[in-house]
């Protein structure tokens, strides 16, 4: 997996505040208490208005406050344009893309979970590894989530869950992460049952 070195895109902040938070904090917390993110790494959005609110760049999602939710009002070609004390989350093209390609989506989430990632091999896989924050992964993400995937792996990258609503993209991603942490834990009962 590449090393994080911050955002790879320029933003320009507009404004001093997002002016709302639309329940990514709740989310962010949930998320972190059954275990499918670490500290500083995923990432949160909700469509709102022309834009989305998404979570702030190294944000911990599980300590997350209204100064870690950022407002992006459009981004193309590299350029972000965006209100809020922090720099958007460095996967704002790959958010950005999806919302622009799925208009039914209304909410993205984006975690690292590893019971999924070690052992969801039935599940749509981003077809390469491309680096974090690029057009390429999000044309990589895209791609996977069609025609109507909402539950994907990025290969080497963590796992994206797309919804309506904030609360279906939560609980997508929180079912999977129960059905393969379960799993996981029948297959080592199995297995030690044998020695």
């Amino acid at each position: 997996m590449e090393k994080y070195t911050g955002t790879k895109f320029r933003t320009i902040l507009e404004a001093d505040g997002a002016g709302s938070e639309s329940g990514l904090i709740a989310a962010g917390k949930t998320l972190s208490k059954i275990g499918v993110v670490a500290k500083a790494v995923g990432n949160i959005s909700v469509r709102i208005g022309g834009g989305m609110l998404i979570t702030g760049a190294g944000s911990d999602l599980g300590d997350m406050s209204a100064e870690d939710i950022v407002y992006v009002g459009d981004y193309r070609a590299g350029v972000c344009r965006a209100r809020g004390k922090k720099e958007p989350s460095s996967e704002t093209p790959m958010h950005w893309s999806v919302y622009s390609e799925f208009p039914e989506v209304n909410a993205i989430v984006h975690v690292h979970d590893k019971a999924v990632m070690e052992n969801g091999a039935v599940i749509k896989t981003t077809e390469r590894e491309e680096p974090y924050g690029t057009p390429e992964l999000a044309g990589q993400v895209v791609d996977a989530l069609r025609p109507d995937n909402r539950y994907i792996i990025i290969k080497n990258h963590g796992c994206l869950a797309v919804g309506k609503t904030l609360s279906e993209a939560v609980k997508l991603a929180m079912d999977f992460h129960e059905r393969f942490a379960n799993d996981k834990k029948k297959f080592h009962r199995k297995f030690l049952c044998r020695i």
